[in-house]
């Protein structure tokens, strides 16, 4: 009796190991989502790019579909998964410059982890990318320094010189005299303390004029840090007459009425310290230059408060005395005012 039994289990568990290693064995399909990351080796000068790829990886997404048994599948789908490189001269990636159409399941099937693990590939969508392979030049070059701006001492660039990686075709533009540039914005110079010596950091070092448009070419680094100072230079300009204007908020408007009495209208002999360049534009009247007085709600209602401290109503009206502000203008100006106070009379409508 136990003896039957006994067989009956080993007979079971024996059946069971053949299933497992059937079914481990058995031809199954399988879906993969794989990022194809187009890469040449360290020392190849060589470059490879494709409209299809993008990201700092230079990757291009592609879904495959796999022929393997479940062991080999479970072997590779985590690593395809990861990342996949391809590089030129492997099988079906040419290295001799020029454009193809780079058929994906070909060069799938040629790797070796695929290879090695008796994985096939039936197809792959897309089933073709546009790849094109160039010869690369590598260029050093100087950086000029561009920007409208009177220095004490020629700017100093750190590092001096850029590495130009760029097809051989784009880089035989180049002249002797060719320079990746750097552009100083009068934005950035008019922050600058005159007379000192300051550093502009991480600005962005542009492509040589002779292939600024390219998409291919780019230069390493690509920022560098500049060390500028500008000259001391300031002039002094009195506008005799400065008009004056009352700013409210919008939804103010409709409850009040303003009136700046005639001897208040104007600041009078203001003196303006700053750049001849920005002065200039002053005194052609370009750059205006206009005295404020912000009024805000509550010293609208202060202004009309009568003597008892109860808020007057419609027709009640009071003045209201507030410093003048010059604003809306360039911050590297300077302003000496004899008087900036001026009277304004409210009234409530």
């Amino acid at each position: 009796m136990w003896g039957h039994i006994r067989t009956i289990f080993v007979v079971t568990i024996v059946a069971a190991l053949v299933w497992v290693f059937a079914e481990a064995d058995t031809l199954r399909e399988q879906k993969a989502q794989v990022a194809l990351s187009l890469r040449v080796p360290p020392g190849e000068a060589l470059m490879m790019e494709s409209p299809a790829a993008s990201g700092p990886l230079n990757s291009v997404p592609v879904e495959v579909t796999l022929e393997g048994s479940a062991a080999q599948l479970e072997r590779v789908l985590p690593v395809l998964r990861s990342e996949v490189i391809i590089s030129p001269g492997i099988e079906g990636v040419p290295k001799a410059p020029g454009s193809y159409d780079m058929d994906i399941a070909r060069v799938l099937r040629s790797l070796p982890l695929l290879a090695d693990a008796g994985v096939g590939v039936k197809q792959s969508d897309p089933a073709v990318i546009a790849l094109r392979v160039d010869e690369l030049a590598e260029v050093e070059l100087p950086i000029r320094v561009e920007g409208d701006g009177d220095f004490r001492t020629a700017p100093v660039v750190n590092p001096p010189k850029v590495t130009l990686f760029a097809p051989k075709g784009e880089a035989a533009n180049l002249a002797r005299t060719s320079a990746a540039t750097v552009v100083l914005e009068p934005s950035q110079l008019t922050r600058l303390v005159p007379g000192r010596a300051e550093t502009l950091a991480g600005l962005k070092v542009l492509l040589p004029r002779e292939i600024e448009g390219s998409s291919r070419a780019r230069v390493e680094p690509a920022r560098v840090d500049v060390t500028v100072s500008v000259r001391n230079r300031t002039a002094e300009l009195i506008v005799p007459r400065v008009p004056v204007e009352v700013r409210l908020a919008p939804e103010d408007l409709a409850q009040w009425t303003l009136d700046i009495p005639e001897g208040d209208r104007f600041l009078v002999d203001v003196k303006v310290i700053g750049s001849p360049d920005v002065l200039a534009q002053i005194q052609n009247r370009t750059l205006p230059l206009v005295g404020t007085v912000s009024l805000s709600y509550q010293e609208l209602e202060q202004a009309v408060t009568g003597p008892t401290g109860r808020v007057g109503g419609p027709g009640s009206s009071g003045v209201v005395e507030k410093e003048a502000q010059l604003t809306d203008l360039p911050t590297t100006l300077r302003f000496e005012v004899a008087d900036r106070l001026v009277r304004v009379r409210v009234g409530r409508k």
